[in-house]
């Protein structure tokens, strides 16, 4: 009885490390792709997670050892290893998740930041010459739909997973940049 005992405890650790290495994994990924700040701080967590990793293995790997008599007194310690290391992914989960919707915050503000400044500039382009108008009235248009897909982009990094939103990120940052490079062509033909 002790014998079949043991064994699912084990089978049920090793699925259990096999998942949290898949999501390990997953972490490294992403840190991978992350911004330089972001990839200090991924790298850190990664390499805790790492650790405690480890020591799950080597305490299921001395449970596997452990006979029918000694396996329940090991059973703890595999277990806080594994509690350990849960509590870690977890946090590591959660902190991306907070990150993710810290910048959509960010982003958020930026945009209505730019909402401002291209009605004013919508404003300023009223008081000018006909030909100018047009020109200015086209290019602010642009704006408008560039700030538009950003806006997109935005929702569907809303209902992203925590995995896939650095992908998002990345092409946010890129129309945010593309989008502030036009605003200010735009702007300077008013000076």
């Amino acid at each position: 009885m002790e014998s079949k005992e043991k064994e699912a405890f084990q089978k049920k650790m090793e699925a259990q490390l096999n998942e949290w290495s898949a999501k390990i994994d997953e972490l490294k990924a992403r840190a991978e792709k992350a911004v330089a700040e972001a990839k200090v701080e991924l790298n850190k967590i990664i390499e805790e997670l790492s650790s405690k990793q480890q020591i799950a293995r080597e305490k299921l790997k001395e449970l596997k050892k452990a006979g029918d008599e000694t396996w329940k007194d090991l059973k703890v310690s595999v277990e806080k290893a594994w509690e350990d290391l849960r509590i870690t992914l977890d946090t590591a989960i959660s902190k991306s998740k907070q990150q993710k919707e810290e910048y959509q915050r960010k982003m958020e503000t930026k945009l209505k930041e730019f909402d401002t400044w291209i009605g004013d500039l919508k404003v300023k382009a009223e008081k000018t010459g006909t030909e100018l108008k047009a020109e200015l009235s086209k290019r602010l248009d642009e704006l408008s739909k560039k700030k538009e897909a950003i806006q997109k982009k935005l929702e569907g990094l809303k209902s992203a997973g925590v995995e896939a939103w650095e992908d998002i990120k990345i092409g946010i940052d890129s129309a945010m940049e593309d989008l502030e490079k036009a605003y200010k062509q735009v702007r300077s033909r008013f000076k």
